[in-house]
């Protein structure tokens, strides 16, 4: 028979007691660490912002690519965290990339055109990041931030230690070698290479996607004797050529040229822009090596995004003018070390992004955000933070480029009609009415044209093709059925159509409500973006 000591009993008893609260102290401690980042409060930022790449146009994006031109964007996204449907709020450069700066949509941030001056109220995420003890520093080859308007350099360089010192701006004859990149040297690979003790914030913005396409050679170019041979022509703006209809639009000294497009020209256009889709990725293939040799790999979250996408004739014309997903549904993808890469299709925004860093440096929400972190979408928490997200067509192009602001001046008299169809683009503001806007979920997207009166009196369509084209008022796509947005089902799917109707008024009264207005500068943009 064992004998039992009572003293025995109770030293036995308390070490299992304790054994078992060191137990569950550790396991607690496990699992609350789990998600934590190797970084913690210390992680450095690197945002990579690209000009005119659509998520159709990326290989991890489109798995009907035979060949795909973003192959380095393709294996870095396998490391990191996709999300299918990044949807921006605007169809142009820096009205989205300002969204994404404050977490505000583009009516309430106010930066509507491309002298709109961000109001002081506002915070942008430079300027969190600086206060938080950040070394800030924004450099690259997108002109709409560094060069051509004042305004928009005066409202993003806030809250930047240095802001594209390492380059020199070229003159304005030069603007070509500006977006070619090779003004970017190796300056970013360099800093990288060497980055500062301290942790740091680096945006790097690539405007190499961008039109003029064709800057990059491609072997097509050597095939090809159409009208559209000398690459330059490729530049919509700078020549005033628009593809349009099946036709080529072109304004020169003898009027209105109409050149019809044939099967060359269009596999010729898509061409020179796949040629800079190319070249961005070749020199993003270099960052990310060095970045992975570098001593900052693991304690630094990397996202990259694109502004907009670009239409290659799915509407029938080419680059960017609208809010079709061709041109707002782009790449997003996060780097985050310690976290497993994954794919994630929930509906998430630009104005998400500012939100997420906050949350991942363990820095508080800002009031002004109207996105959400996309952190509980990352780490499972939840499966979706919205059902529905809003874009706006803002500016019109035709406003975007007011005389008054100094993008046609001086110009011979063929371009008169043009200056004068722009002018009355000066009084639009005063009546909300050069905005169109929609609504879009995974499904469906409702388009509201707010401007199609204004647009059909002073576009540019009209004006060139001679004609009185008004668009409906309003557009329905089912997406997973017509994933181009070709088939207008408005009158056809009217519950539909109801719903995103209501949802849309709402949203829309509400921004009125809440809409920044704040004035320009004037005289500040210099005539090419």
């Amino acid at each position: 028979m064992i004998s039992r000591n009572p003293q025995s009993v109770k030293v036995i008893y308390k070490l299992c007691v304790l054994s078992f609260l060191l137990a569950c102290f550790f396991s607690l401690h496990f699992l609350a660490t789990i998600n934590k980042l190797p970084c913690e409060k210390k992680c450095n930022i690197i945002l990579i912002s690209i000009d005119s790449l659509g998520s159709n146009y990326v290989g991890t994006y489109n798995e009907n690519i035979i060949e795909s031109p973003t192959p380095s964007i393709d294996s870095w996204a396998e490391k990191s965290i996709v999300f299918e449907d990044y949807i921006t709020p605007s169809y142009l450069t820096p009205i989205t990339e300002m969204s994404l700066h404050t977490s505000l949509s583009p009516l309430n941030s106010g930066v509507v055109r491309f002298d709109s001056v961000l109001n002081n109220k506002f915070i942008t995420l430079a300027q969190v990041l600086q206060s938080s003890g950040y070394y800030t520093v924004a450099m690259g080859s997108s002109p709409e931030f560094f060069d051509f308007s004042y305004a928009l350099r005066e409202s993003f360089s806030r809250g930047f230690d240095e802001y594209y010192k390492e380059f020199q701006v070229p003159p304005i004859e030069s603007r070509t070698y500006f977006r070619s990149g090779r003004a970017l040297s190796n300056n970013p690979l360099s800093w990288i290479k060497n980055p500062p003790d301290d942790k740091f914030f680096l945006w790097l913005t690539l405007g190499t996607a961008h039109w003029p396409y064709g800057r990059y050679p491609f072997s097509y170019q050597q095939e090809y004797n159409g009208p559209l041979k000398d690459e330059n022509k490729l530049d919509w703006w700078d020549h005033l050529r628009t593809i349009y209809e099946g036709n080529i639009w072109s304004l020169d000294e003898l009027g209105t040229t109409i050149t019809p497009l044939t099967d060359e020209d269009s596999r010729y256009i898509k061409e020179g822009y796949l040629s800079n889709i190319r070249a961005t990725d070749e020199f993003l293939g270099k960052f990310f090596k060095a970045f992975k040799r570098s001593v900052i790999a693991e304690n630094t979250i990397v996202i990259l995004h694109s502004e907009h996408g670009e239409e290659m004739g799915e509407h029938g014309y080419y680059a960017h003018y609208d809010i079709y997903d061709a041109t707002i549904h782009t790449p997003l993808i996060i780097y985050i070390p310690g976290e497993k890469p994954q794919r994630i299709d929930s509906l998430v925004n630009s104005f998400d992004v500012l939100p997420t860093i906050l949350d991942y440096i363990q820095e508080p929400p800002l009031n002004q955000a109207e996105g959400i972190s996309l952190r509980p979408l990352i780490e499972k928490s939840t499966s979706s933070i919205r059902n529905e997200t809003f874009s706006v067509r803002v500016p019109l192009w035709e406003h975007a480029i007011q005389t008054s602001n100094g993008f046609i001046q001086n110009e011979e008299s063929v371009y008169q009609k043009i200056q004068d169809s722009l002018t009355s683009f000066d009084e639009l503001d005063k009546k909300d009415a050069i905005f169109d806007v929609a609504i879009r979920t995974k499904e469906w997207k409702l388009i509201w044209r707010k401007a199609r009166l204004q647009e059909a009196q002073y576009g540019w369509w009209n004006l060139i093709t001679q004609r009185d084209t008004i668009r409906d008022l309003y557009e329905l796509y089912n997406l997973k059925e017509d994933p181009n947005e070709l088939r207008n089902v408005y009158n056809k799917e009217e519950e539909v159509a109801k719903e995103l109707k209501n949802k849309l008024d709402i949203w829309w009264e509400k921004t009125q409500q809440t809409r920044n207005s704040e004035p320009v500068i004037e005289g500040t943009i210099q005539p090419y973006f």
